[in-house]
């Protein structure tokens, strides 16, 4: 509590920098992250989020900046170790499981509560929890080594580790991409168990490239760009397009409609496919004729895989594909 007697935001961040010799990681960056929300980070690849939530769990260290912890300075020396201590938990984008030990064993790795005797059953049962409630149907045997899982089993066991005693010590839990390997079913599991955590007051930090689960899930949105925060405002004043502006991204007058190129052309069509509308597409076309090479741009998680999937399932019946 302050001396007005108003609680602590959990972390405030004050004009951090880190600097990677001529490049500029992040530049400037100040956040508030309070008790019991859900706060989505966008930005395209190199706006510096990951930087950042390294930050933030002490892996990296900022050239400049404050940082603040239900209003007080870490110690020097500030590490991932410490900010466990202080109730700081991420799943990395890039899996920090081993493979070769089971789903059990991995625990160690991250619960120390499960040391000393009876750590075995101790493991199994803290696991298993977390990943029933998280994940019903997660079809994950406790005593499979890791390397047996899909990726979306090791996925939902990444964030499942973080979570671990999450009622009685996680105050802020940090989750880089989690669901770029989920089915839209469990993907949907985990933002449910997010929103039990929040009313909890547990908070989160999700980094995402997938639009509709911020606008969905969040409470507030941060955008960031070129290391630094361009906006941040309460999810429900935005929608997807200007997200898109502002993360300086190019938004077409009217989306559902497709400009068609007024180019000639004499050469055999080999595909093409007009409107597709499914829970990621919104009036999606394409058009390839023989002898082009067409390239799919635009920022990650924008629905250029999706649009691939969907031509890949329909193919029967299409010409070359």
């Amino acid at each position: 509590m302050d001396s007005a007697g108003q609680e602590h935001p959990i972390l405030e961040l004050t004009d951090i920098t880190k600097r990677y010799g001529v490049t500029k990681a992040l530049a400037g960056v100040s956040m508030t992250i309070h008790r019991g929300e859900i706060v989505g980070v966008i930005g395209h690849n190199g706006a510096g989020k990951s930087t950042l939530m390294r930050v933030i769990v002490g892996l990296t260290k900022p050239d400049t900046g404050l940082i603040r912890f239900n209003g007080e300075a870490p110690e020097p020396g500030y590490s991932m170790k410490a900010a466990r201590a202080l109730g700081i938990r991420i799943a990395f984008q890039e899996l920090s499981l081993a493979p070769s030990l089971k789903v059990f064993e991995n625990v160690l790795l991250n619960a120390r509560s499960s040391t000393g005797w009876g750590w075995r059953r101790s493991s199994e049962k803290q696991i298993r929890a977390a990943l029933d409630e998280i994940y019903p149907g997660h079809g994950i045997s406790v005593r499979q080594r890791v390397e047996e899982l899909s990726l979306a089993q090791q996925q939902m066991l990444e964030v499942a580790q973080a979570m671990l005693d999450a009622e009685a010590r996680v105050s802020l839990l940090i989750l880089d991409e989690p669901t770029s390997a989920l089915s839209k079913d469990q993907a949907e599991d985990l933002f449910r168990h997010l929103k039990k955590l929040r009313d909890k007051g547990i908070s989160t930090l999700l980094i995402s490239h997938k639009l509709h689960e911020i606008l969905g899930n969040t409470d507030r949105t941060v955008v960031m760009r070129d290391g630094q925060v361009v906006s941040e405002h309460p999810t429900s004043e935005l929608n997807h397009d200007r997200i898109v502006a502002i993360m300086g991204g190019v938004v077409a007058e009217n989306n559902s409609k497709h400009v068609e190129d007024t180019t000639v052309h004499d050469t055999e069509v080999l595909l093409s496919a007009k409107n597709i509308r499914n829970a990621h597409l919104r009036g999606a076309a394409v058009t390839v004729r023989a002898g082009e090479i067409v390239g799919l741009s635009g920022l990650d998680g924008q629905g250029q895989q999706h649009l691939l999937r969907h031509l890949w399932r329909n193919r029967r019946g299409a010409k070359g594909v």
